[in-house]
């Protein structure tokens, strides 16, 4: 240390062994971090929906529910795409079954018999997601495998 400077401990200290790199997550896994993605994104993009629409003044509840369904739509997205992109065996399915999960507890949350319809648009949107994040995969990409 003659020029002062403390230095922290290096741990791990290289690459890892073969032997010791992490197991590969399941499919199930990803789906469970698939939808817990949608929300990490859900709520912030919400809240900046609820703002623009009281910025609206008095919307109408077309508008309303475009915004929402927007802001729907892009979370589960972007959750599919998580799954594609890093899931290693993960593709457009679990992506799908992600977004059903995330949609399955929008719709419990809403305690509404219609939020059913919130289903189908988070189960597509999150699969094609998916898709996209697949494509998108470069090698060493993937986290847990």
């Amino acid at each position: 240390m003659a020029d002062g400077k403390r230095r922290l401990p290096v741990l791990g200290g290289g690459a890892p062994d073969p032997g010791e790199l992490p197991e590969e997550r399941s499919r199930g896994a990803w789906v469970i971090l698939g939808a817990l993605a949608v929300f990490a994104v859900l709520v912030p993009l919400a809240m900046l929906a609820m703002a623009m629409i009281k910025a609206m003044g008095e919307p109408g509840f077309g508008v309303l529910v475009s915004v929402s369904v927007v802001a729907v739509c892009v979370s589960s997205f972007a959750g599919g795409y998580l799954v594609g992109r890093f899931g290693a065996k993960a593709g457009p399915r679990e992506g799908g079954l992600a977004g059903a999960l995330a949609g399955l507890v929008m719709w419990g949350l809403s305690r509404t018999p219609l939020g059913v319809v919130i289903l189908p648009v988070t189960a597509a949107a999150a699969s094609l997601g998916a898709r996209v994040g697949v494509r998108s995969r470069k090698p060493g990409d993937t986290l847990g495998g």
